[in-house]
């Protein structure tokens, strides 16, 4: 059972209101303050680093995605050629 002075983990008691005069009865509360902003800042840098792969995977799909269209724009442009070439041989 937690004592009358609340959960004993600094980040636990440092939820608690323990504010006088602007400032921290305990330093040991601040140490839990600090710990809750460094889980805080730990959790986003997840979140950051999922976006970056996600954008670097984006990145590198669109370049595949170009090189695709452009291979296939050259195939027509081929296929359009020989129909042509066909063509001109069929009139003469």
């Amino acid at each position: 059972m937690a004592s009358d002075y609340g959960p004993k983990s600094y980040v636990e008691q440092s939820k608690r209101s323990w504010w006088r005069d602007g400032a921290l009865l305990n330093p040991d509360l601040q140490v839990g303050c600090l710990q809750r902003i460094a889980d805080a800042l730990e959790k986003d840098r997840g979140s950051w680093d999922r976006m970056v792969s996600q954008r670097d995977y984006q990145r590198g799909r669109a370049e595949r995605l170009a090189d695709d269209l452009e291979t296939e724009r050259r195939r027509v442009a081929y296929w359009k050629g020989r129909a042509r070439k066909l063509a001109r041989e069929a009139q003469a």
